[in-house]
């Protein structure tokens, strides 16, 4: 008897395991998304309202019949992605956790393919067309081969050995990424200039032959850091505003905050800093104040999903408030909130902040807040535009597959002051025909009056 207890016990314990590794496919992980996402995205309705319930229901027809015709993990990935499009580009989408069965043999083919670098070089000399391939720098260099319909990377000190695949979709804006060890990464991929690739907006390649141009090396450094360019400017470089760089961000801050404090000029260079935490440019407020600045409030959407995501950094009333008020909007204050300084340095009289078009997010907040300044000036291009909808939570599928991230709150003056798909203007525009590498060196002859 007790053998039998222990049997019917196994099977309870085991059979939730047994459904759901049955209901892990790509239909199910549809439907899993979509509940997720329209239950507890801030910015569902939003989209709907301004769509069309109609325009959505074609929506999620169209893709109801692309997702049963998914091949593989990869496949299926892609469309949930495209799915998540139709609602806005920033804070929000999907990425994988588990190897796919492209990359599941124990020797894949392309693991044993080779390249006679001499010969690749010659060809590149011919090659017109500008892709991945190449000869690249990121942490080591590498060399970019098309073969068939995908890209091979291969070390650079060991050609014969092919470290990573590269399989692109077929408009060549995202790409699967298999590595070495066999697992699987899905980015966005872009093109900063025919020099600089970026993944997932963050700079990540830099072309070394056959357009061979070291400028662009500098933005693949991940980490925060400080010179002095002369006698008259300081120069800061702050890559990333990721709650990880809080530290080292003050640190760099603390470490160099006598010369900024006696020096006229300071650069902020911001370029492709995709954003992150507040927190990042809190310490940067002392050099750039010089009078009360105001700040905006959101509000957050109350769901139990997105509560727990709250409680992390609410107190215990405003997630008691948030309990009581599930599946409305709440407000944490007022709308608006004035913050002032006790000081205000002499020195840096003037500050540039240098951003492009991949600046969002936690940076677009950060200008928002400068622009009140009257020491500060805005150079290069408009931003990309994603702030009305923020503090991303992220969730795992129920088959621990892929992660979905959304935004759980909105802006308080989203009607009156959006930001998405339209981003800040900078006070000096920037255009095409002054190549980036060159911003900081224009930009500091305007701040010397050298010109």
């Amino acid at each position: 008897m007790k053998k039998i207890r222990n049997i019917l016990w196994l099977i309870i314990v085991c059979l939730p395991n047994l459904v759901s590794s049955q209901n892990c496919n790509c239909d199910s992980n549809f439907i899993w998304l979509k509940n997720t996402f329209e239950k507890n995205d801030a910015g569902f309705q939003f989209v709907i309202d301004k769509k069309g319930s109609a325009e959505y229901k074609k929506h999620n027809k169209l893709f109801a019949e692309k997702i049963k015709t998914a091949k593989n993990f990869n496949e299926c990935i892609t469309f949930m992605q495209e799915w998540l499009r139709f609602f806005r580009k920033e804070h929000l989408g999907i990425y994988s956790l588990k190897k796919d069965s492209i990359a599941s043999e124990n020797m894949p083919e392309w693991k044993l393919l080779t390249i006679d670098t001499l010969e690749f070089k010659k060809y590149l000399d011919t090659k017109k067309e500008i892709d991945l391939e190449g000869f690249w720098k990121s942490g080591g260099n590498f060399y970019i081969k098309k073969i068939a319909d995908y890209f091979i990377g291969f070390d650079a000190e060991f050609p014969h050995k092919p470290i990573m695949k590269i399989v692109m979709t077929n408009d060549s804006s995202y790409a699967t990424i298999i590595y070495e060890n066999l697992i699987s990464k899905y980015f966005k991929v872009e093109f900063a200039n025919e020099n600089l690739v970026l993944f997932d907006k963050k700079p990540a390649l830099v072309r070394l032959y056959p357009l061979l141009n070291e400028n662009y090396a500098n933005f693949l450094n991940s980490k925060p850091y400080f010179e002095k360019l002369n006698t008259k400017t300081c120069y800061l470089r702050i890559p990333s505003f990721d709650f990880d760089l809080i530290q080292m961000i003050d640190s760099v801050i603390f470490t160099n905050q006598k010369t900024i404090t006696k020096t006229k000029n300071m650069m902020i260079d911001l370029r492709y800093n995709s954003g992150g935490s507040d927190g990042c440019w809190w310490g940067l407020m002392p050099f750039i104040y010089t009078n009360p600045y105001r700040t905006k409030n959101c509000y957050y959407k109350s769901t139990e999903l997105n509560n727990q995501y709250y409680k992390k950094f609410s107190g215990d009333n405003f997630f008691a408030i948030l309990n009581n008020n599930l599946e409305n909007f709440v407000k944490n204050g007022n709308d608006y909130l004035v913050n002032s300084l006790d000081k205000i340095y002499k020195y840096p009289q003037n500050v540039a902040i240098i951003v492009n078009k991949y600046c969002a997010s936690s940076v677009e907040a950060f200008l928002l807040v400068a622009k009140q300044s009257k020491k500060v000036k805005i150079f290069g291009t408009v931003t990309a535009g994603s702030l009305d909808f923020a503090n991303v939570n992220s969730v795992v599928s129920p088959c621990d597959e892929f992660v979905l991230y959304y935004a759980t709150s909105k802006d308080v003056d989203l009607e009156n002051f959006p930001i998405d798909n339209i981003g800040i203007q900078p006070d000096f525009y920037l255009d095409k025909e002054i190549p980036e590498y060159e911003w900081v060196e224009y930009i500091t002859k305007i701040l010397n009056n050298d010109f």
